[in-house]
């Protein structure tokens, strides 16, 4: 936690396993403001974290009974950001990316950052590998697509690398897949100065 508290003014966890004594306890370690969605200490919980330092007021927080995402409406600049962290299910579930999608249209704010694990590939041939034609949650891959082009999204890290492949997840049967990704507004794009994924 100390490593990334004073290099970044937001930071987005997923998979978090958290109860309300873990978000005290990392709520203290960070030693700024952050929000979570918890589920269980055993599955799912996303949360986000800000600095103190980051001029921000948050006007709104939505998230879900399942922990899979928390939505933030947040001023900055006297300009509104909705920031989105998500831990998509694991099955085909296109009514999960439609509840994100209306929230976002809902806020209608000028810019959206949504990072997290979408738990669906956006491009099988360059965001898989061994899969074959055994492809999952297409329906749910569907909407997400469709999400991205309502709201004027980019993959801001396939966008600086469109011919790199490079994974995310690791399965049997040595199948990978980059699941986890970050979608932001277009217009956001001017503004990044490095995308990369671990």
């Amino acid at each position: 936690m100390k490593k990334c508290r004073n290099k970044y003014d937001i930071t987005f966890l997923l998979d978090t396993h958290s109860s309300p004594e873990v978000e005290q306890c990392w709520t203290n370690e960070w030693g700024y403001k952050a929000l979570f969605n918890s589920y269980s200490g055993s599955s799912r919980g996303v949360a986000i974290m800000l600095k103190n330092s980051f001029q921000f007021e948050v006007l709104d927080v939505l998230k879900d009974e399942s922990g899979n995402f928390l939505i933030l409406n947040i001023k900055y600049f006297n300009i509104k950001h909705s920031l989105v962290v998500l831990y998509g299910p694991n099955e085909d579930t296109p009514g999960f990316f439609e509840i994100i999608s209306k929230h976002i249209e809902t806020l209608g704010n000028e810019s959206v950052v949504i990072g997290g694990d979408f738990n669906v590939p956006l491009d099988y041939s360059r965001d898989t590998k061994l899969y074959e034609k055994e492809y999952n949650n297409q329906k749910a891959r569907e909407r997400v697509l469709q999400m991205i082009s309502e709201h004027d999204l980019v993959d801001v890290w396939r966008e600086r690398n469109p011919s790199v492949s490079r994974f995310t997840w690791h399965g049997p049967q040595r199948k990978q897949a980059r699941l986890d990704c970050f979608l932001v507004s277009s217009s956001l794009q001017l503004f990044t100065v490095n995308a990369d994924t671990g």
